[in-house]
């Protein structure tokens, strides 16, 4: 990091030593028409001096050297559009940022159109960019991310229009749930890093690194067509108009944690980092299984008589009799040849072989190398605790354009560093259980829970972004990003039966839970532009390396086997699948292309007439492996834990091989015994290793046509090839049928009796779009437009869904089935919206939206699992959007959104598991999954420009929403309840460069709560957290 610091100011000099030495002053900006179209060529010259000009590139953008600080006239001219002329003022050394709106011909031009700067993260770009555009999107820019408390794009993105978040990171759209969402980075997809959802945690991006947010609303054929809910894309930093640095640090005090003793577990040196060091992970090929009840066959092996019963042919798997037993004594000298059919003598040479040396030599031999490897895993199921150091982040930026080749070359460099700390001591919650019950409408028969609970957070990103202008009609970029984040979850929970439970007896469990993510996101993209045609290509494409590792998840129960006594003194460690240590491995790589081209229709500059062709290409693969590692008891423990009850339950000495005397154990006929107190049982079957591939090809035809200067509409088709494949590495290596026996197996409890089929979708999607945009009134700074959108979507089973595979989740306690049977969902989608802009620069818009599902895929509860089913029924999502934003003066701005939104979805859960058994489910009519009835935003800034103050505070409320439903008898759906979120930003420049700042996040502590809906009420609660309010003090620097 030290390094990376160093060569971010090394490059800071060299940029700021140029700016020094540079006499000439530099002239850019960028040219578009009215319509926010971009002329290529446009002239730009020296109305004194002929020869000092130049022309527009493909992008609209232009740069102007002017050796002379005099007064200069520049005139802009095209062909068809009216001559601007422009009166600058250069001082040497510097840029001046000049942009312009040409006017046609055909209207007057009464002045001269300046406009701002061009930055796409300013919230006037993207006004401009948003009335002229033929989609319907929301967006968040940098400018206003700036003015909220928000460090990531998972807190930014709430504040826009009908986007609410979940307590875990993602995000819902109008009520619509993360499978209906596709994000995007700069238009190209990304993994999700998750084995259950469709889309990625975006608390991974950090804010400082992103221009804009957009949320696309309405498809069109340019766009892919596996989304309904809101096509994201994260737009990141591009590289400035001239030399841009930009330094913050920050220090945060959280009012449950900073300063205070929280819990948390042993950590790696590089948790600090985003990552473990292998402290946590291990090798999983060099473990050893010990091997507690070992055969006679394996005991005489290691007695050195493996040769020998190769040479007769006999394995492991052949069946063992009487006649190799009498062979192996014979071979030891414990019987003799000529004693092979005397009985007796055959008795009492297997009472020497047991009661002598041989068979606990032989178990001594076997284990001695899985002793060691058993102790390879460290003592840390304990929790620890310690005390909270202040959140901390710090961000770094710079950007420039210069000349390499004689050719322009701009660049972004970036990196942001972050660490927070949450706790809470005093969170607690209920569960229902299969056996738990609705009496006279109250729960019965169900757990209560007291936990406490603790999140450390580390992770850092960083953005290298280049642009190489070849000449003025080709472009080529170049992006990298690095994002790491490391996440420690640490629970103590205490479970507690109420009278007359069925459920588990009263019990103590510890939770540790790392996980590592990992995105590495490389970026290639090239514009082109043909003059003679007027024809533009773009292409762009991504390939980005995901990873999640889970190493070493640990369960550890304590149960109180007398359920009757309540605070029993004493419990023991319990065992079963929940005791063990976990590992999961995910790895995702998606390459993502596209390209298009764009023919403009007509030469009648007034009005937009164009073609836009283009074809795609993304593949998705997917591998993930799983390892568990089951703790045991060995043979005649509970007489060793008897011995020295307050010796440590997970003491590595437990490990060691030791003689248990005077014990009677089945198949030993000795007074005595040799085992261990625990062992480690690794479980390999077909399941633990899983991949998926999908490929999607993709090819579209769209008119973007002005019928008239008021009417335009826009539309085509796309067409979209998908096909995708899933199953265990196993049975794909094997080429195994679908219906092949040799796919069911016996798994561990709880998954027990399962069949895996392959899953398969290959599919061909035809996907219309049309939309009417319609100008009620035409100002270029005042227009209404009103926005009418039909398209049609799909949304496909992930990869993870598509699996029969089954495996226990220790983050959500449940076991997870896929469904290889899950059909495409088939999507409708209609919109309706009216906006308003004034000159003022404040807007009002009215939304509307319909959507209307076909096999509409549902996650259905059984209690101890879920499962993936399909709705065979039409289920739909309607609602209203209001947005507007509102200047008094120079010195307040105003803005709020408010999303109602209605669904529902009628199904039965019964389904049909691959072994061809019949789950009875039930009927069920509710609204859809993740959807919240209602989601308000409003924030008020207040601006005091003299004394260089800017206070800024946001609130964010939305409605209970479905997180889990209900499927199986009396347990009822849990609900993610409304939180009253309020922020508070106050920001103090000083001079031009310098600045502080201070947020305040959760001011009114608000608690994160889930709750049972039973009735109509929400009163029972599933789980309560308050993680406190966060004061935030930073202090920056900018150029």
């Amino acid at each position: 990091m030290r390094q990376m610091l160093r060569v971010m100011f090394l490059v800071a000099l060299i940029s700021m030593g140029e700016m020094e030495v540079s006499a000439q002053c530099v002239v850019r900006g960028r040219i578009t028409d009215k319509n926010g179209e971009v002329p290529i060529g446009v002239a730009i010259f020296s109305k004194s001096d002929a020869s000092l000009g130049t022309t527009t590139d493909i992008d609209g953008n232009f740069e102007l050297k002017v050796s002379k600080p005099d007064r200069q006239v520049l005139r802009i001219s095209y062909v068809g559009y009216k001559t601007i002329e422009d009166t600058i003022q250069c001082s040497g050394g510097g840029v001046l940022t000049r942009n312009y709106v040409i006017e046609p011909t055909t209207q007057d031009l009464k002045t001269v159109v300046v406009t701002a700067n061009a930055v796409k993260s300013l919230d006037v770009h993207m006004e401009t960019v948003k009335k002229l555009s033929s989609k319907t999107f929301d967006y968040i820019s940098s400018e206003t991310i700036k003015k909220t408390v928000d460090a990531n794009v998972a807190a930014a993105i709430t504040r826009v229009t009908g986007v609410s978040s979940t307590s875990n990171g993602f995000i819902t759209v109008r009520g619509i749930g993360d499978r209906y969402l596709k994000t995007t980075i700069n238009g190209c997809r990304i993994p999700t890093l998750d084995p259950l959802t469709n889309n990625i945690k975006l608390d991974i991006f950090p804010a400082s690194l992103v221009d804009n947010i957009i949320i696309n609303k309405t498809a069109s054929p340019d766009l892919p067509g596996d989304w309904a809910g809101a096509y994201v894309s994260i737009e990141t930093k591009e590289f400035p108009e001239a030399l841009s640095v930009y330094m913050e640090t920050s220090l945060g005090y959280n009012s449950k944690a900073t300063f205070k003793e929280v819990l948390s577990s042993e950590r790696s040196s590089t948790d600090w980092l985003g990552f473990d060091n292998s402290f946590r992970d291990r090798s999983h090929s060099d473990y050893i299984q010990f091997n507690n009840n070992p055969s006679t066959y394996d005991e005489f092996v290691a007695l050195g008589l493996g040769d020998y019963y190769r040479n007769l042919g006999v394995t492991k798997n052949t069946p063992w009799t009487d006649t190799y037993f009498k062979l192996g004594l014979i071979e030891l000298g414990l019987l003799g040849k000529a004693q092979f059919d005397d009985q007796a003598a055959f008795d009492d040479a297997k009472t020497a072989y047991n009661s002598l040396y041989y068979r606990e030599h032989a178990y001594d031999l076997l284990n001695a190398d899985a002793v060691n490897s058993e102790k390879t895993f460290p003592n840390t199921w304990r929790n620890t605790v310690r005390k909270a150091p202040m959140n901390f982040s710090q961000s770094f930026s710079i950007g420039n354009q210069v000349k390499f080749l004689k050719k322009t070359l701009g660049y972004m460099i970036g990196f942001r560093y972050s660490s927070a700390t949450q706790f809470d001591p005093d969170s607690y919650g209920n569960r229902f259980g299969v056996q738990s019950k609705i009496i006279d409408g109250k729960a019965a028969d169900f757990d209560k829970i007291f936990q406490q609970a603790s999140k450390e957070i580390h992770g850092w990103s960083a953005l290298f972004g280049v642009s190489y202008k070849l000449d003025q009609n080709n472009t080529v970029s170049l992006l990298f990003m690095p994002n790491i984040t490391g996440i420690n979850n640490v629970r103590d929970m205490e479970t507690i039966p109420t009278i007359g439970s069925d459920s588990d007896p009263y019990s103590h469990r510890i939770y540790q839970f790392y996980e590592s993510r990992k995105q590495m996101i490389t970026q290639f993209k090239t514009d082109h532009y043909l003059p003679r045609s007027r024809v533009r290509i773009e292409f762009n494409s991504s390939y980005t390396k995901g990873k999640s590792n889970l190493p070493d998840l640990r369960v550890t129960p304590y149960i109180n086997p007398d359920s009757s006594v309540q605070n029993a003194p004493e419990y023991i460690i319990g065992t079963g699948i929940n005791t063990g240590r976990y590992f999961r491995y995910l790895d995702e790589n998606i390459f993502d292309s596209q390209l298009s081209g764009e023919l403009p229709l007509g030469n009648d500059p007034a009005l937009v007439r164009k073609i836009k062709i283009g074809a795609s290409y993304q593949y998705n693969f997917r591998q993930q492996d799983n390892y568990f590692y089951q703790l045991l008891e060995g043979n005649g423990s509970e007489i060793i834990r008897a011995s020295n009850p307050l010796a440590d339950a997970f003491g590595l000495d437990r490990f060691n091989i030791i003689t248990i005397p005077n014990h009677s154990y089945s198949g030993n006929h000795g007074d005595s015994l040799r085992s261990v107190q625990q062992y480690y049982q690794r479980f390999v079957y077909p399941n633990n290793r899983i991949f998926g591939n999908s490929h999607t090809l993709a090819g579209f035809v769209m008119l973007d046509y002005s019928i008239v200067p008021r009417i335009r509409i826009s539309g085509g088709l796309r067409v979209e090839q998908a096909s995708m494949f899933t199953d265990c590495n196993l049975f794909d290596d094997l080429h195994l049928a679908s219906d092949d026996n040799r796919r069911r197996f016996i798994a561990p409890s709880p998954i027990l009796n399962i069949m895996i089929r392959p899953g398969k979708l290959d599919e061909v999607s035809y996907l219309p779009s049309i939309s009417f945009i319609i100008k009620l009134k035409d100002q270029e700074d005042s227009p209404i437009n009103f926005r009418l959108n039909y398209s049609s979507t799909v949304a496909r089973p992930s990869l993870r869904e598509l699996s029969d595979n089954a495996y226990f989740d220790y983050e959500i306690n449940k076991v997870i089935y896929g469904n290889s049977l899950l059909k495409m969902v088939h999507i409708n989608n209609y919109d309706l919206r009216l906006e308003s802009y004034f000159k003022s620069g404040d807007n009002v818009s009215l939304s509307l939206f319909y959507k209307e599902f076909r096999n509409h895929i549902e996650v259905a509860d059984f209690g101890q699992y879920l499962v993936w089913i399909n709705n065979p029924n039409i289920s739909w999502a309607k609602g209203v959007e209001i947005e507007g934003k509102k200047s008094i003066g120079t010195w307040l701005e105003f803005r709020a959104n408010l999303t109602l939104v209605d669904s529902r979805s009628a199904f039965n859960t019964s389904y049909t598991k691959p072994e061809g058994y019949l789950v009875q489910g039930r009927d069920v009519s509710r609204t859809m999954l993740d959807q919240a009835p209602y989601v308000i935003n409003a924030m008020i800034t207040y601006f005091a420009r003299k004394a260089g103050v800017t206070a800024s505070i946001s609130y964010n409320l939305q409605g209970p929403r479905v997180i889990t439903t209900g499927s199986y008898k009396d347990i009822p759906d849990v609900y993610e309840m409304p939180r009253n979120l309020v922020d508070l930003k106050i920001l103090k420049n000083f001079g031009k460069h310098y600045s502080l700042s201070l947020k305040v996040m959760d001011l009114l502590n608000t608690s994160i709560t889930r709750a049972y809906k039973i009735g109509n009420n929400y009163d029972f609660v599933y789980d309560n957290y308050k993680y406190g309010t966060s004061y935030i003090l930073a202090f920056s620097y900018k150029l």
